[in-house]
Parts: structure tokens; C-alpha cells; sequence
């Protein structure tokens, strides 16, 4: 029997047929060890009623567990659906169009995203291409009508939700050189009207695999885009522009006096750049183009002054080494904490004032290797993950008002990747 598993702090994503499942709800990650006795069982689908299909992603939204349905053949559920834990069913979400069976995820993105009390859906279907959709109840209003896809989740910036789509193709492009098409830019209030293509940008995307996907950050009166430009996609190193609503892309470039030769980087999450937006700059870690050779480190994108400069010091390993390190960020009062986790070369707290936004002090370590749990915030108290000298995995809790670094709770089997706020 297979089983999904719906965390109080952690979404889990499924991509394998389940033919018989039991759906349960585990007890918060924080509050103590895991064990049988804290799984609720709340339904238990037989296998004659998925026989030929799969639940693909969970979310729980407002109290319910919605499901986004990979469905093979005629005979479907509905592209979404709501979890009767009573009668062990799904219940499909009304629609306006038929929905004829066959679809997947985009890529890398999730099928759910909450933002503002309001849940948005992206799902890739079997010839009809890759929607937005909005949620309420038990209701899926289709948002888009898009020639191609989405290539970011949606961020919200002044009062609207803003995503990337790729656009037309960009031309027949050169021999050897990845497919490439404009980047679109796309705007929603979350209603059909509200939904409109803002502009084309002129600057592509490549489906390259060694090229890093756009990604696209809110920052106060700004986005941050990256793209390539025109013709310039082999490299697989992203260039990043500043957008201002109407007023178009601000290339950033390199300050007076640095040693890289393009304002360019590959990030260190390829599929999902981790880009935090703090005290008038965005925060990323990447591998620079220098002359000698490329080098890994933590950058800052200054609005001011559209420039990248570099942030040395917080990043240990050199070259391709430092793929193994994962930089993750959190923001607490005025300052913005800057997490390391190396994989074998243990891991690093770093922190940073609202006033001096580019000097990191170290505020906690370890030298055992680091579990690979993401820099959360709750409730004043960052956590992130640990491994101890007797290669238990630990959930560590850092409390800023004292300085105090300690042990949460102990993690049983290996890590998790992602603690959510709840």
C-alpha cells in the first residue's frame, strides 16, 4: 500500500502511481519526535477507484486538502480535487471547460501556491498547454489562456501578483545553441479581467540543461528579472535587470574596479534561485565569471545603484565544490540572517544589520556535517538543520533577542529539505 503523507510543516510532492493509499496528517515536526501514534488516519482509497491514476500534489488550504489529479484516459476526477475523508473520495472541483485527462506539473514549479489568503494552482495538460488557475471553495477558475508556459511562481508586488511565461520563439537560433524564447511578463488580481500580459521583455530564456531557469524576486518599488540577452545563452550564466511598472528593464552592471568580466551569474539552486530582498538589495549566492577562473560567492544586487557586487567570505569552498553548499536566508527585526549548510564542511550563521547591509558577522557554527533543512522563521526564532557528532539530524533553534544557538528536537531518519511557517 502506498501511503501520502500531509505534514503540518512539510508539503510533499508525489510522482508515482498510487493504486491503493491511505492519506494521514502528522502532528507539527517542532513539538516532538515522530511516531505511529502521531498519524491520524483520515481515508483509505481502494484501489478500484484509482486504478488507472495518480494524485500528483497536496495542499491544504483554509482547513480543506485539495489535490491536483495526473490523470490518464477519459475517465477522470477533474483536473483538482477535494479530500472527503469520510467517504474516502475525491470530490472533483467544478470547472468551466472539459477536462479530457492527462497532465503533469511545470517543470520544477508546485501545482500549489498560497499567497495572501488566496490559493493559485499551474498545471502542464496533454495538448492544451499550461494554465493559472485560482481556487475558492470548490471552484477552479482557469486564469490564463497562454501560448506557452509559466517559468516562475507568482510574487506579490504592490498590490498585484506578478509571474514570468515564456513567450514566442526568439528565432532559429545558432548551431549548438539551446532553444530560445522571450520572456513574458505577466500580471494578475486574481480574477480572469484582472488577469493581462504586462509587456514582452527583451530578454529570452533557454531550455538548455545547463542553463539556469528566470527567476523573478519583489523588492520595494522594483522586481528583479533574470534572463539572458539576445544571442547570449550558451554560457548558461544569468544576467539580472531591475523592473519598474512602466518604466522597462534596468541592466545591472559591475561596479568600478571588479574583477568579474559580466555583471552575469549561475546560480546555485539551478531550477530555483533562492533570492532574498533586504534593505534596499537582493541577496543570491552564484558562481561569478572572473578572469582567472569562476568562483562561488554570495552577491548583492544594490538597487541604487543597479550594480552586483560581492560579498566575500561567507561561502567556504572554491569552484564546483561549492555546489554543495546551500544558502538560505531569513529576516528577523532589522536583520537579514544569511544560513550556510555544507554538506561536509559543517555549517554557518551569518548576519546582518538594516544599516550595514553588506557586513556579515558570524553568529553560530558547527564543523559536523549540516542537515539540509532551509533557515526558517517562527515566531522570532530561526531554525535550521544540524547533523551531531553521533550522526543524528537535529533541528536547531537560534533565538536573536540572546544570542543563544541550542538543539530543538531530534529528527529520526533523514532530514527533511523545506520547514514551512504555520
Amino acid at each position: 500500500m502506498y501511503q501520502i503523507y500531509l505534514e503540518a510543516l512539510i508539503k510533499s510532492t508525489f510522482t508515482t502511481g498510487l493504486h491503493a493509499l491511505t492519506l494521514l496528517v502528522l502532528f507539527p515536526l517542532l513539538a516532538g519526535p515522530l511516531s505511529a501514534q502521531d498519524a491520524e488516519v483520515l481515508t483509505d482509497f481502494r484501489e478500484d477507484q484509482f486504478r488507472s491514476q495518480f494524485i500528483q500534489e497536496l495542499e491544504v488550504f483554509k482547513g480543506r486538502i485539495y489535490t491536483a489529479n495526473r490523470l490518464i484516459g477519459p475517465q477522470t476526477e477533474g483536473r483538482f480535487s477535494l479530500v472527503d475523508p469520510e467517504a474516502g473520495t475525491l470530490v472533483p472541483l467544478q470547472e468551466d471547460d472539459e477536462y479530457l485527462g492527462g497532465q503533469g506539473k511545470v517543470g520544477y514549479l508546485s501545482s500549489f501556491q498560497q499567497l495572501d489568503g488566496k490559493l493559485f494552482a499551474q498545471v502542464s495538460e496533454n495538448g492544451s498547454g499550461t494554465e493559472l488557475y485560482r481556487i475558492e471553495g470548490q471552484r477552479a477558475t482557469q486564469l490564463t489562456d497562454l501560448i506557452g508556459r509559466p517559468l516562475t511562481e507568482l510574487i506579490f508586488h504592490n498590490g498585484r501578483y506578478y509571474f514570468l511565461v515564456s513567450g514566442r520563439s526568439a528565432g532559429v537560433p545558432a548551431e549548438g545553441d539551446p532553444r530560445t524564447n522571450y520572456i513574458e511578463l505577466w500580471q494578475t488580481d486574481g480574477s480572469r479581467e484582472g488577469t493581462s500580459l504586462v509587456e514582452e521583455l527583451p530578454i529570452v530564456h533557454a531550455s538548455g540543461y545547463w542553463n539556469n531557469m528566470p527567476s523573478l524576486t519583489a523588492g520595494e518599488a522594483s522586481l528583479l528579472v533574470s534572463g539572458y540577452p539576445i544571442g547570449d545563452t550558451n554560457s548558461g550564466f544569468l544576467y539580472y535587470y531591475l523592473y519598474r511598472p512602466g518604466s522597462g528593464l534596468v541592466p545591472v552592471a559591475l561596479p568600478a574596479g571588479s574583477t568579474y568580466t559580466a555583471p552575469a551569474l549561475r546560480a546555485t539552486n539551478v531550477d530555483n534561485p533562492r533570492i532574498s530582498f533586504f534593505s534596499g538589495g537582493f541577496y543570491l549566492a552564484g558562481e561569478g565569471q572572473a578572469e582567472e577562473h569562476e568562483n562561488y560567492q554570495v552577491f548583492r544586487i544594490d538597487v541604487a545603484t543597479a550594480e552586483l557586487r560581492v560579498i566575500p567570505g561567507l561561502l567556504s569552498a572554491g569552484n564546483n565544490q561549492s555546489l554543495g553548499e546551500d544558502v538560505t536566508y531569513a529576516i528577523v527585526g532589522d536583520s537579514l540572517y544569511l544560513h550556510v549548510a555544507a554538506l561536509y564542511q559543517g555549517d554557518r550563521l551569518h548576519a546582518a544589520s538594516a544599516d550595514a547591509p553588506e557586513s556579515f558577522r558570524e553568529v553560530a557554527s558547527s564543523v559536523t556535517s549540516a542537515a539540509e533543512v532551509r533557515l526558517t522563521v517562527k515566531e522570532d526564532t530561526l531554525y535550521f538543520g544540524r547533523s551531531t557528532a553521533a550522526a543524528a539530524h537535529a533541528v536547531m533553534r537560534y533565538v536573536p533577542s540572546s544570542g543563544l544557538c541550542f538543539p530543538g528536537r531530534k529528527m529520526p531518519g533523514r532530514p527533511i529539505s523545506t520547514l514551512v511557517k504555520t
